[in-house]
């Protein structure tokens, strides 16, 4: 019996870690979501797009509202731990798209991928796309916290999750303060993007977000 005890003592910490880390997760990948999403209307205005980044807003949202019917299902037939690489990699192709318009700017070209029109298109599917990858990582993160509790610990879970993920509008809106402060608004949109895109999600056993990579298995 004292083995037995022991084993399950170390196996519940083990998956204590398991979702300190999926929460710490999900606050790196909303700092730089939050960030952008704040940003990205005022910047694509600046860019002379008007109010098209309210429209890419509400693209991304209507997509995420739509597709967590079919998140589940995917979810269940491919696993936690490979749908939440998969939405994060998903929400790299949305916040990287917006690169495209503020570098074109910043250089001052307006043909091929730079042209407003293609430049726009690619906006707007990258967040439909963001919207299904963000579907999948909600879902995803729902059943991976559900796999690494208990009847007795899935609130005690929950919480954890929810109170490390809350500090992501206060850190990403201090760190959104302190670039434009330096750098000024297009620059520091640019450089959120880039630090959000610098590592995508390649490696299966991890979620890789924000460029961070965190082993889940």
């Amino acid at each position: 019996m004292g083995i037995h005890k022991i084993e399950m003592e170390w196996l519940t910490n083990h998956k204590k870690i398991h979702v300190i880390m999926i929460s710490s997760s999900f606050l790196i990948l909303y700092i730089a979501v939050s960030v952008t999403s704040f940003l990205s209307a005022e910047v694509m205005d600046q860019l002379d797009y008007g109010n098209f980044g309210y429209v890419l807003l509400a693209l991304e949202y209507l997509s995420f509202g739509f597709s967590c019917y079919i998140a589940g299902p995917l979810v269940n037939r491919y696993t936690s731990r490979k749908a939440l690489p998969i939405g994060s990699l998903m929400n790299v192709l949305f916040v990287g798209a917006f690169i495209i318009p503020v570098a074109c700017d910043t250089k001052k070209i307006t043909t091929g991928i730079c042209d407003k029109g293609v430049a726009g298109s690619i906006l707007a599917i990258s967040s439909i796309i963001g919207g299904c990858g963000l579907a999948i990582l909600w879902v995803g993160n729902g059943s991976y916290i559900g796999e690494c509790s208990t009847e007795e610990t899935v609130n005690y879970n929950q919480g954890l999750f929810f109170s490390v993920f809350s500090f992501n509008a206060i850190i990403g809106n201090l760190f959104g303060i302190i670039l434009l402060q330096t750098h000024g608004l297009r620059i520091a949109f640019y450089i959120i993007c880039l630090l959000y895109t610098s590592d995508a999600a390649d490696d299966t056993p991890c979620v890789d977000l924000g460029g961070r990579r965190l082993i889940t298995n």
